[in-house]
């Protein structure tokens, strides 16, 4: 069993948003966006000038503007994930992180509210050990951070090496 105990700090917060905005690749993300929204209104001018010829290309001109519809919606998808961020409870929140060979259980306790999540590590996005930090991502809404100083049972080398053999490919070691 590893178990960490933090009091969540806007430096916490601070660290996991930086995490959160790495790991989301947001200024290719936010290009691809700009590269549909472009090709949306190049598809409503050909819509305009379509619909005003012959019928035949008035419904090929439906077609692509729904097309450009569709892509318009992921965008946006896209756009929505860059501008939500993970939320975080208030400062002097204690958060309890215990990991064991099964699962991952988080504790939050604050003065208005208390909750417990558990997970198997199947269901993790992804985690990462970067500098004094250990980030794990549980969903896109939704993940911890602590400090290695946080830890109370095991080591931070016992934890990556925990992660390394559950998560694979989803835990990312930046020392």
């Amino acid at each position: 069993m590893i178990k960490t105990v933090t009091t969540l700090t806007e430096e916490h917060v601070k660290a996991f948003q930086t995490y959160q905005k790495k790991i989301n690749h947001s200024g290719r993300k936010l290009f691809i966006v700009v590269i549909r929204l472009l090709l949306l209104f190049i598809f409503g001018i050909y819509f305009v000038k379509a619909s005003f010829e012959k019928v035949f290309g008035g419904f090929i001109a439906v077609l692509i503007f729904i097309v450009g519809i569709i892509m318009l919606g992921t965008g946006i998808k896209y756009v929505m994930l860059l501008l939500m961020h993970t939320d975080f409870e208030p400062d002097g929140t204690l958060r309890t992180v215990v990991f064991s060979d099964e699962e991952t259980e988080v504790y939050t306790e604050s003065d208005v509210l208390y909750s417990e999540y558990f997970t198997d590590y199947d269901s993790i996005l992804s985690a990462a050990e970067s500098g004094d930090w250990f980030f794990i991502k549980f969903n896109e809404q939704s993940g911890t951070v602590f400090h290695r100083d946080d830890f109370t049972d095991g080591t931070p080398d016992e934890l990556r090496e925990l992660l390394k053999s559950r998560l694979g490919k989803k835990f990312s070691c930046q020392t």
